[in-house]
């Protein structure tokens, strides 16, 4: 998903569900998770996620460093597809939350 995208639903104020699973800034209306490459916290994503629809729109993001050599986004996205959720949306920050967000003026808490 679009950084554009994203700030288009915040503003619509559309049912989403955010999840910062990285150790960057939250996102306007984010979960902030925790770093998904800590096995603790995909215990804790896990745990979250279990009370969710399968069908419920969710996007989850880092932003620490360029999208590609993100050590976060793998695994949560999954931990997603093994709970066979089907609207998972991977934000694309490709190069980072300062640069493809925060910069941008998109709303961030």
């Amino acid at each position: 998903m679009q950084p554009q995208t994203l700030a288009g639903l915040i503003d619509a104020h559309k049912q989403l569900k955010i999840y910062n699973i990285g150790v960057v800034q939250n996102i306007k209306g984010a979960s902030n998770v925790g770093a998904a490459s800590d096995s603790a916290n995909l215990v804790k994503f896990k745990a979250v996620l279990k009370h969710l629809s399968k069908n419920q729109q969710i996007v989850i993001y880092c932003g620490c460093c360029p999208m590609g050599k993100c050590p976060n986004i793998r695994p949560a996205f999954e931990v997603l597809s093994d709970m066979k959720f089907s609207n998972i949306n991977v934000l694309d920050l490709h190069t980072n939350l300062k640069t493809d967000w925060i910069n941008k003026g998109y709303p961030i808490e």
